[in-house]
């Protein structure tokens, strides 16, 4: 129980950790400008009359593909800005637009590939690319075009506009559909794993734009501030990197290069190792290959679909409930974009004070970094060559001299109480003691010499 609880706390710190909140708030402003960018792209594209069209086209596939609009947006641009830029008039351009987005989605259903990839091939094959069919499964070539042409319009493929050459292609690609069975397929796998996927990452995305979108406001702030304190401090920065790269280039030559080298021996070693004895290594890895598709088939897949499944649900979930998601958003980061307000104010105080300890350092004492003087010195508390029998309190800073020794508390204590002391020699022919206060007189004077003695003895 203790380990479960423990690997869930590193989850969670893990989580939450300082790296995963900077990718996050990356992701959110990246998703933000996205979203900013596809929508003023569709205003430019379709405006007007046309826009609200177009939207409504949207919704509808939509309903008939099951595909994310944020996806089918994407492709009605793309799309959008071709056919109009052959010359295409409004309704015609609509209509083509639908008709192409459609295919795209049935050419990616039916040949399992993204609709972002169907997309780009179909517009590339609608521009007379004939080699870009290959991808979509329409083969067709110069001479069969100018047939079809002919019959369409009465002219050869020559002779064509740009417009009629793109309206002939995408009614290929139709009518090429219409007879390999491709025609409606996004319809039949709107559950199939590719769509499923594409529109569960384009809910992620757009719920990443709505939680970006005051961030990146704020963002955008702090960017132009600070492109501008750069601009004004480019001299001093130029500096710096000069002596930065200067020190990188010391590294390079003396520490990473030699490293390199031998790195690069090492993998030559290993490289003609694998080269001598591949055919053991292949072997070895066709069998672990092989156990691991009979484990996928067997464990895998099934386990996979059923994930699908709940994915589908959520997706459904997400896109019901996602105005609902987006108001909560709204109000929530509007406070949040207060707060990042009051964060920009504390920012740029600190850049304040950086540059103000940037501008002291550069001219403390008026000499260059390596001539400035750090040194701090203490004064010393005492000077005793004669000696001291006590050190009266913690941190005393005394001049030391040579031959003198220093004892520790333990070994002074012990000195103390030993009576290590030298020899007090005391002659006479008679002592006369008179009264009792003689002794005692005596015995001081006594005690005194021997203090004095020690002293002397020990320390001078």
């Amino acid at each position: 129980m203790n380990k479960t609880m423990s690997n869930i706390a590193k989850g969670v710190v893990t989580a939450f950790s300082v790296k995963a909140i900077v990718n996050f708030g990356k992701k959110t402003v990246e998703a933000s400008a996205n979203l900013q960018a596809m929508n003023a792209q569709f205003d430019q594209v379709f405006k007007g009359q046309e826009n609200e069209q177009a939207i409504d086209r949207i919704s509808k596939q939509v309903e008939d593909l099951g595909i994310n609009s944020d996806r089918l947006t994407s492709s009605w641009n793309s799309f959008g800005g071709q056919v109009k830029g052959a010359g295409m008039e409004s309704e015609q351009a609509l209509e083509a637009v639908d008709k192409a987005t459609r295919l795209a989605a049935d050419s990616a259903a039916f040949y399992d590939r993204s609709l972002e990839d169907s997309s780009a091939s179909l517009a590339s094959f609608m521009k007379g690319n004939f080699a870009a069919g290959d991808a979509i499964g329409v083969f067709t070539n110069a001479k069969q075009m100018d047939a079809r042409a002919n019959e369409m319009y009465g002219e050869t493929w020559a002779n064509l506009t740009e417009a009629e050459r793109q309206w002939l292609l995408l009614d290929t690609v139709e009518k090429t559909y219409e007879l390999n069975g491709a025609m409606g397929q996004a319809s039949r796998e709107a559950d199939s794993y590719e769509n499923v996927m594409g529109n569960l990452k384009a809910t992620f995305e757009r719920l990443y734009a709505t939680i970006g979108e005051p961030v990146l406001e704020g963002f955008l702030v702090i960017v132009q501030k600070v492109t501008k304190w750069v601009e004004d401090n480019m001299p001093n920065i130029e500096i710096v990197v000069k002596k930065v790269f200067d020190g990188i280039k010391i590294v390079w030559d003396n520490v990473l290069k030699p490293v390199l080298e031998i790195l690069l021996q090492l993998f030559m070693q290993i490289y003609n190792f694998v080269a001598d004895n591949w055919e053991g290594i292949s072997n070895l890895f066709s069998v672990v290959f092989n156990a691991i598709k009979t484990v996928w088939n067997n464990v895998l897949l099934p386990v996979l679909d059923a994930i699908l499944y709940i994915l589908g649900i959520i997706v459904d979930f997400i896109n019901i409930n996602l105005p609902i998601v987006q108001e909560v958003f709204e109000v929530s980061f509007k406070a949040i974009g207060k707060a990042v307000e009051v964060v920009t104010g504390i920012f740029w105080n600190v850049v304040d004070a950086i540059q103000t300890a940037w501008e002291w350092l550069t001219k403390w004492n008026d000499t260059d970094a390596k001539d400035k003087d750090t040194n701090i010195k203490r004064n010393v508390d005492g000077s005793h060559a004669n000696g001291l029998d006590f050190i009266p309190w913690d941190g005393y800073v005394a001049e030391l001299h040579q031959g003198e020794a220093v004892l520790t508390a333990q070994q002074a204590e012990q000195w103390r109480n030993s009576g290590n002391t030298s020899n007090i020699n005391i002659t006479g022919n008679s002592f006369v003691i008179r009264e009792e206060a003689d002794i005692k007189k005596i015995s001081r004077e006594l005690q005194k010499q021997i203090s004095f003695k020690q002293r002397g003895t020990v320390l001078a």
